[in-house]
């Protein structure tokens, strides 16, 4: 927290000092405190790839329809072995 600039203020919103009433340091406190909410609760997650999946989804989807269903075509012929399957 002192690395990034994060000062203690007080029930008012003013800054305090970084030594409390009986020495203490303030500043590891709070850290201490931010830590365990944060262990308690989790932080929310950023769901980057399901927005960027819906979003391109749409454009691509006949792209991938057709990639897949040639691999399925390809998968089968050499498994099967002598069957000729052409993709559009």
């Amino acid at each position: 927290m002192r690395i990034k600039g994060v000062r203690p203020r007080g029930k008012d919103g003013q800054f305090i000092s970084f030594k409390g009433p009986k020495g203490g340091d303030r500043v590891a406190s709070a850290a201490y405190l931010i830590a365990r909410a944060i262990k308690r609760n989790g932080v929310p997650g950023v769901k980057y790839w399901t927005e960027a999946y819906n979003t391109m989804w749409p454009r691509y989807a006949q792209k991938i329809a057709e990639a897949k269903a040639e691999d399925v075509a390809l998968e089968v012929a050499a498994n099967i072995g002598g069957i000729t399957i052409k993709a559009k």
